[in-house]
C-alpha cells in the first residue's frame, strides 16, 4: 500500500474514496456500499516525512503486539474449550475435578 509522506501539511486536505472495485469472480466492477466512517480527529503527525522512522517503528511493535495477543487469545481459547473425549470443558474445570478425584482418593485410605 502506497502512504503519502507529507513535508509539510496542506492548508485543506482532500480525500478521495474508491468506492468501486473489480470483481474477478464476475469479470466486472462492482460499488461498495459498505459506510465509510471518518475519525473526529485525524492526526497528520503520523503521515509526516519528518516521522518516518519513529511511526514505521510503532507500526511494526503495534503489529508485533496485535500478534502476540493474536497467539494470547488461541491459548487461552485452548484452555476455555480442552477437548475431552467428544466434548471440551474449561481446563480449570478439569484440574479442580481432578483435584477433588485425589482428595477423595486420600480420604478413602
Amino acid at each position: 500500500m502506497i502512504q503519502p509522506w507529507f513535508e509539510s501539511l496542506p492548508a485543506v486536505l482532500i480525500f478521495s474514496l474508491g468506492r468501486y472495485f473489480f470483481n474477478g469472480t464476475k469479470g466486472e466492477t462492482e460499488k461498495l456500499n459498505m459506510r465509510f466512517h471518518f475519525p473526529r480527529t485525524i492526526f497528520m503527525d503520523r503521515y509526516m516525512a519528518s516521522n518516518y522512522d519513529i511511526v514505521s517503528r510503532l507500526r511494526e511493535e503495534r503489529n508485533r503486539l496485535r500478534n502476540e495477543l493474536s497467539d494470547v487469545r488461541a491459548a487461552l481459547k485452548g484452555m476455555n474449550e480442552f477437548p475431552i473425549g467428544d466434548h471440551t470443558d474449561r481446563i480449570v474445570n478439569i484440574l479442580k475435578a481432578t483435584l477433588r478425584f485425589v482428595e477423595g482418593e486420600k480420604s478413602d485410605r
